[in-house]
């Protein structure tokens, strides 16, 4: 229906705004069909993107997660069984030691006591003032074979001596000193089982030590049968 009042002229110019209109408002809705196509606002499309928008504030929180997490990884030491641990260790400590008192006391030590003097006798010279000094720790049958090695038989028979006296000595039978005589000795076993043999072999190493002969390998060979007796009979009784 067209206003009142329009006259006929007027007519044909309004009725081409009018389709102006309508053609303008035909290609806005073209456009816009244009515009949403590959756009899916359903309700299911709106669902399917919620938890896309949840895990937003899920990044915000992720440093609070992170406490809890390190937290979990620390490792719980129970108490009882760490006072358990402590305790085990400290009785075996005391276990060592006492051992270690033990085979000191009773002498068990798998090598010779005299292992200070050997360190110091690097020469290979034996030192019987440091024998003499440590008699009851030397090994005395270690340095008669060093002896006989570098063929001082002299000194042989003298180490051989000494070691009659050291088992004397550990056996009660003298009371050994190095100021004492040979000649003391002697009287001090003469109520001994062993008094004739150890007066014989006193002679005798007395002769090879001091009589100023020079004793070879036959003149030992010849004496040492009296000394390897006596020693085996005093360490048997």
């Amino acid at each position: 229906m067209l206003p009142a009042g329009l006259s006929a002229q007027e007519k044909g110019p309004y009725e081409r705004y009018l389709q102006e209109r309508r053609g303008s408002g035909q290609f806005e809705k073209e456009e816009w069909e244009k515009a949403k196509e590959g756009l899916d606002f359903s309700e299911a499309a709106v669902k399917k993107e919620e938890p896309e928008q949840a895990e937003a504030p899920a990044g915000d929180g992720e440093g609070q997660d992170e406490l809890p997490l390190r937290e979990k990884s620390q490792v719980q030491v129970d108490p009882a069984l760490a006072s358990g641990i402590l305790k085990f260790l400290a009785i075996l400590i005391l276990a060592i030691v006492l051992a270690l008192i033990l085979r000191g006391v009773l002498g068990l030590e798998n090598t010779p006591r005299n292992k200070k003097i050997r360190q110091e006798d690097t020469d290979g010279a034996i030192s019987l003032e440091k024998i003499e000094e440590n008699i009851h720790e030397s090994d005395l049958d270690a340095y008669i074979r060093q002896a006989l090695v570098q063929e001082e038989y002299a000194l042989a028979l003298r180490l051989y001596y000494l070691s009659i006296l050291k088992e004397l000595s550990l056996r009660k039978a003298i009371r050994w000193t190095r100021n004492k005589t040979n000649r003391q000795y002697v009287q001090e076993m003469q109520q001994s089982a062993f008094s004739g043999s150890f007066e014989e072999v006193t002679r005798i190493f007395e002769r090879a030590w001091y009589g100023g002969r020079q004793v070879n390998r036959q003149d030992y060979q010849a004496v040492e049968p009296k000394f390897q007796t006596l020693a085996r009979q005093i360490k048997a009784g």
